[in-house]
């Protein structure tokens, strides 16, 4: 018969027991409340599979019954554990088909919300206000001379890319090739694209017969003239001063597909009247084969003995500075099409705009000239308005949008500053006469900050119960760090700047194994089933040369380059090859001739990823023999015994066989993480 010191013993024991399920239940009930009330429910639920749905039902009807039963707590259990699922696959979806190239703020931004992050995105302080920002955009428009309207001549000979009207075929795959995003901005019509891509057969058809009104009367509706701006804060500058906002301009998503549908029509023929020193918005080419092109012509220049100077011009507020008087000319000029410049020129005139910044909007503003940020036809438009660039006889023009840099070559460095001023002074005149304005200062990033700090998004993302995963890690190292550590790497990768990027390489990957930094590299990215960097870029390098051998639209295409002086350069053209098979399969080729020992090589996590983190982490320190032990903790200098519980020296190879584990294990049972290892990695999760 139990004393009375025990009963109050198991009554307290008893009570704390059910205050506990009760604060479990609660935690359960205000997650799924909050999740309710928030859009993040939604984009989570969708998520769920046939099975979650139900589950959460059952909760509900438990929830309604007796909150606190035993079998409402079950359930919310298993919703939660199903929730975080859904979580990591929506993650895993999203770094998988999100191209993070050029930007990561989205990341930055969903990273946020996922991790159930209560504060608010700090604000910008300043003291610029929305219409002075609204006054700025136009002063870049203003023009420093009155430019008259410039009288089309028409030609016998024009072409009628308008002249057959739009079909709802055509109006489908304007809508196919939007982006379709989740809480995507609206225009001023407040319509979405998920809207427009939801649309019937008849509502197909009447916004079909309104773009060919549309193009016929050459009149467009209202609305679809106006567009509320967004100025961003420029990377690194003064938020006080209103030059430093980029705009960007959230178009009506209508007005959008209207101008997809013209697009189409004449995009190929466009193509072929640009000039070819012009890479940017073209299909077949790219800034990496451009940046290719310009090294092709300095190593060249090289072969030959000869000096080049190159000068790098960048436009201040390209498209808001595009005059339309010019352009209109310029319009008919490429496509020899009157309809076509009227209907564009349409397009253009009498736009009203209104910036918003820190809550705050503007009055509504005229815009005279200029292009709007976010249209889908400013890109081509703004080719075409620079199409007319004098190209130096001595110099050439490597041109990507906006960006030029000028090449000269010669004997010495006299003759070099002289062509290039003369370059110079003939593209200073040019600028002029088109209200273009060259921007002096030029601002470089460096590839080895952008990936630590990408870095920073792998870090957080182990400190959170659905991101802790290896699985995730991988995909989200791969989509954020690498992506951006071998952007443009067949120009680079010969560099002996090339290991810095290494550096922070290695440090996402060792997040992702949760290895110790002295590790051998090696182990760790047969781990992480990633390929190491040089092989990599080795890889992208072969990939961009087959382009270049097999695509006539490249700029090195049918390219010859020079005799070579010494065998120690690393041309691109000389010292690359093109990928004989697909990149995965040569990555996996170049890694077996790198790597010694037989070992079976794949671009896969290797067992026992599906641990918990903390036990993965702890499976790879045993498997590549660097741990937290007390003997290299007393190496390092963090603690004064090197003595384990049990009164061996613990060193990794007591760690195996201490006495104190359920069972010792070798180093086969950690490759193959089977029920031994699994014992020994439980025991010491914690300690190493």
């Amino acid at each position: 018969m139990p004393t009375p010191f025990e009963r109050e013993k198991a009554k307290k024991k008893k009570k704390k027991k059910k205050k506990k399920n009760i604060t479990r239940n609660m935690k359960v009930s205000f997650f799924l409340r909050s999740s309710w009330c928030s859009s993040n429910y939604y984009f989570w639920l969708d998520g769920l599979t046939k099975d979650s749905k139900e589950l959460l039902k059952q909760y509900e009807e438990s929830f309604e019954n007796d909150p606190f039963a035993d079998e409402t707590i079950q359930f919310g259990e298993e919703l939660l554990i199903s929730l975080t699922e859904a979580k990591k696959n929506r993650w895993c979806d999203l770094m998988e088909s999100l191209d993070m190239k050029g930007n990561s703020r989205r990341a930055y931004k969903l990273l946020k919300n996922l991790s159930n992050d209560p504060t608010q995105p700090e604000q910008i302080h300043t003291n610029v206000t929305p219409d002075q920002v609204a006054h700025q955009l136009l002063k870049n428009g203003k023009t420093n001379f009155k430019v008259k309207n410039i009288k089309i001549k028409r030609e016998i000979n024009e072409n009628h890319f308008l002249e057959e009207p739009f079909t709802v075929g055509e109006l489908q795959e304007a809508i196919k090739m939007m982006k379709s995003k989740v809480n995507k901005a609206a225009g001023v019509d407040d319509i979405r694209t998920e809207q427009l891509k939801n649309f019937g057969p008849e509502t197909l058809k009447w916004v079909t017969s309104l773009c060919n009104n549309c193009v016929t009367s050459l009149q467009i509706p209202k609305t679809w003239r106006k567009a509320h701006i967004v100025p961003l804060v420029k990377p690194g500058k003064d938020p006080d001063d209103p030059k430093n906002y980029r705009p960007v301009s959230l178009l009506c998503h209508l007005f959008k597909v209207l101008e997809r549908m013209t697009l189409n029509r004449i995009t190929s023929y466009v193509d072929e009247k640009l000039i070819p020193q012009q890479a940017g918005f073209r299909p077949g080419k790219s800034c990496c084969a451009q940046i290719l092109n310009l090294t092709q012509h300095i190593e060249d220049g090289y072969e030959r003995n000869e000096i080049t100077g190159v000068a790098f011009l960048d436009l201040s507020a390209a498209y808001d500075t595009v005059n339309h008087c010019k352009l209109t000319s310029k319009i008919f000029e490429v496509t020899k099409d009157y309809t076509l410049t009227r209907f564009i020129q349409c397009l253009l005139q009498n736009r009203r705009y209104y910036v918003s910044l820190c809550g705050k909007k503007s009055r509504w503003r005229k815009q005279k000239n200029g292009l709007p940020q976010g249209s889908v036809l400013s890109p081509t438009l703004f080719n075409i308005y620079t199409n007319d660039q004098p190209a130096h006889k001595d110099t050439i023009n490597f041109i990507y949008a906006d960006d030029t840099a000028v090449a000269a070559q010669g004997g010495n460095f006299e003759s070099v500053e002289r062509k290039l001023e003369s370059a110079l002074q003939d593209l200073s005149s040019y600028y002029l006469r088109n209200n273009l304005k060259p921007n002096p200062k030029t601002k470089f990033s460096y590839t080895k900050k952008k990936v630590s700090a990408r870095n920073n998004i792998i870090k957080r993302l182990t400190g959170t119960t659905w991101g802790a995963n290896a699985h995730v890690l991988r995909t989200s190292a791969i989509a954020l760090s690498l992506s951006a550590a071998e952007y443009s790497a067949a120009v680079w990768r010969n560099s002996a700047h090339a290991k810095q990027v290494d550096v922070a390489i290695n440090d996402a990957v060792r997040s992702i194994t949760g290895c110790l930094r002295p590790t051998p590299l090696e182990k760790v990215y047969q781990l992480a089933g990633i390929a190491p960097p040089n092989i990599r870029r080795r890889v992208a390098a072969e990939v961009e040369r087959l382009k270049q051998t097999n695509d006539p639209r490249h700029p090195l295409h049918g390219h010859i380059s020079e005799r070579s002086r010494l065998r120690s350069r690393k041309s691109f053209l000389k010292k690359t090859q093109s990928c004989p098979t697909s990149p995965e399969v040569r990555r996996l080729k170049l890694w077996e001739e790198e790597t010694t020992g037989n070992l079976n090589l794949q671009e896969e996590l290797a067992v026992g990823h599906q641990l918990p983190y903390a036990m993965w982490k702890t499976l790879n320190r045993l498997r590549t023999g660097v741990t937290r032990c007390k003997v290299r903790l007393k190496q390092w200098g963090y603690t004064e015994e090197d003595s384990c519980d049990c009164g061996a020296i613990q060193d990794e190879a007591h760690l195996l066989s201490c006495p104190d584990l359920p069972e010792p294990c070798t180093l086969e049972d950690l490759q193959t993480a089977n029920t031994k290892a699994i014992d020994v990695v439980t025991h010491w999760r914690h300690n190493i």
